[in-house]
């Protein structure tokens, strides 16, 4: 190809450097990282100069020679004042940023269980995410849930991103071999998250603050929710919650052991069908005399609806009404519905007015705790329940 035809594509070599100038100042103005993105821009910018300087030097010669480059550089300077002026705003903005949500139910609001995790940081720390052009999507809903983070940290949380295969020595480094994985570094310690959601991320700050395991105690023996059990009367979504807390459940069987533990940061009663006896309530209490920053949670369910027959002697209910004046209630709580569903049929009201109206929603009452129901068949007593479900399926 000959020279004059070479010089026809020098233009191109121009647009394509400016091109890369300005595709890396607004990468790096997004990101707020000199990251690959912004390095290949710069690159694909020299490659572009680079070249039309090649195809025709002469025509840059002349032009830094003549009025065009003394024009051009007017341009070029009031272009990088534009730009200085560009960047100083934005630095002034992420060092003083601020956000404000409008959503109806604060979705794009950390917790305050998060705002307080971040600010218990003893030291900095940096979320690394490894994410590849196939997770661009999950990166950026990443990226703005770790810009709160960074926002409501101050100075002791920063982000920054890495494709896992244009990086692979970095993912190395850091044992990653899953794409879409957010790392999170405070010292020598480390956290890993392939699910970069609020809770996650919060757990794993709870334990930077607490690297030492802390121990909770399950009092047993006593009827009491199962800590494993995964159905509607099971413990095992709070056990799990808290074990994201570095948080260690363990049982205790006070009818076996005299003490509680040393190491128990705290003692769970949850919901006992016979009553603690008072040698153990002695145990709880002498614990926490001993025991600064113990703590004590108790869920009782109402005499009623507990397995021990009516007057039994509640020892640990006594205990913190002498001791904490706690009054533990005997009452059970029946959910009433709406008076018009007796008074009025659709429009029609069938009943006088001022007319006083128990219409309690046994429908959300457990059966056990239910003796008869009366309905337009007359008193339908236990017994007869299921025969009458069995003749009345709707």
């Amino acid at each position: 190809m000959s020279d004059a035809r070479l010089k026809q594509f020098a233009p191109l070599g121009v647009a394509v450097g400016l091109g890369g100038l300005i595709v890396a100042a607004f990468i790096y103005l997004y990101q707020r990282q000199f990251d690959v993105a912004v390095q290949s821009s710069l690159a694909i910018a020299a490659l572009g100069f680079a070249l039309a300087m090649l195809l025709n030097p002469g025509a840059m010669q002349t032009w830094l020679a003549g009025r065009q480059a003394r024009y051009g550089s007017n341009v070029l300077v009031m272009t990088l004042a534009f730009a200085g002026i560009v960047v100083l705003a934005n630095y002034l903005v992420y060092k003083n940023n601020k956000q404000w949500d409008f959503t109806e139910n604060q979705a794009n609001t950390l917790s305050p269980e998060t705002i307080e995790a971040v600010k218990q940081l003893p030291q900095p720390v940096t979320a690394i995410g490894f994410y590849s052009t196939n997770f661009v999507s999950s990166q950026e809903q990443t990226r703005k849930l770790l810009d709160r983070y960074r926002i409501a940290s101050g100075d002791k949380f920063s982000y920054e991103f890495h494709d896992i295969y244009g990086e692979p020595a970095l993912a190395n480094q850091y044992g990653i071999t899953r794409d879409g994985t957010l790392v999170l570094v405070m010292g020598d310690q480390k956290e890993e998250i392939t699910f970069a959601g609020e809770q996650e991320i919060t757990s794993a700050l709870v334990r930077f603050s607490h690297p030492a395991k802390r121990v909770v105690y399950f009092l047993t023996r006593h009827g009491e929710l199962d800590a494993t059990d995964t159905g509607e009367s099971g413990l095992s979504g709070v056990v799990d919650l808290l074990k994201k807390q570095n948080y260690d459940i363990q049982p205790l069987n006070l009818q076996v052991s005299a003490t509680v533990p040393s190491d128990a940061r705290a003692l769970v009663i949850a919901g006992p069908q016979v009553p603690v006896t008072s040698d153990e309530v002695a145990i709880i209490g002498g614990y926490l005399e001993a025991t600064p920053n113990s703590a004590l949670i108790v869920m009782l369910d109402p005499p009623v609806e507990m397995q021990a027959e009516p007057g039994t002697a509640e020892p640990l209910a006594e205990y913190l009404s002498a001791t904490w004046g706690l009054q533990v209630s005997s009452d059970v709580i029946i959910e009433e519905r709406k008076s018009e569903e007796v008074t009025s049929i659709g429009s029609q009201r069938i009943a006088p007015e001022g007319a006083k109206v128990l219409n309690p929603a046994f429908d959300v009452t457990p059966l056990k705790y239910v003796t008869a129901i009366i309905c337009e068949s007359g008193i339908l007593y236990k017994q007869d329940f299921r025969e009458f479900k069995a003749k009345n399926p709707e």
